[in-house]
């Protein structure tokens, strides 16, 4: 998990993809700083730039970890994202969306519950993030 204290919201879904399926289609939607476009890779913290204003984060995928003697097989992926400037800051004349806004991220593990549904937790100290209209959760349903 990328931060030292998080909230987990647990969630349940439909699904019939596989975790190496969700996986896949992960790894086509990368995070993209030209269009500060949100995306997945893997949760690997070196060199993830999080928090670092007006970078993006090294190029990885998603990866499946194998089940332990206490835990499933997991999916671990990181939704990357850039969080909106301070206010007032676009008003700024000399505003570039590139280099003023802040690397963010959401790590995500899923499990195959059954062969039609996964379980879910994502790491987040806010729910509004979730829900946005171009974050993680609707780039799940895009993929599922």
């Amino acid at each position: 998990m990328s931060q030292e204290a998080v909230k987990v919201q647990p969630m349940y879904s439909r699904s019939a993809m596989t975790l190496e399926e969700i996986r896949q289609a992960m790894s086509e939607c990368p995070p993209n700083h030209e269009n500060l476009t949100g995306g997945w890779a893997s949760i690997n913290d070196f060199q993830s730039n999080l928090g670092l204003v007006g970078v993006a984060p090294p190029p990885s995928t998603p990866v499946i970890h194998p089940a332990t003697d206490t835990l499933p097989e997991m999916l671990k992926a990181r939704f990357y994202y850039w969080a909106m400037p301070p206010a007032g800051m676009s008003a700024h004349p000399n505003y570039n969306p590139q280099s003023s806004r802040r690397l963010a991220a959401i790590d995500v593990m899923i499990t195959q519950v059954d062969s039609s549904h996964i379980g879910m937790l994502f790491s987040t100290r806010t729910q509004q993030v979730l829900r946005k209209r171009d974050g993680v959760v609707a780039s799940l349903q895009t993929i599922l």
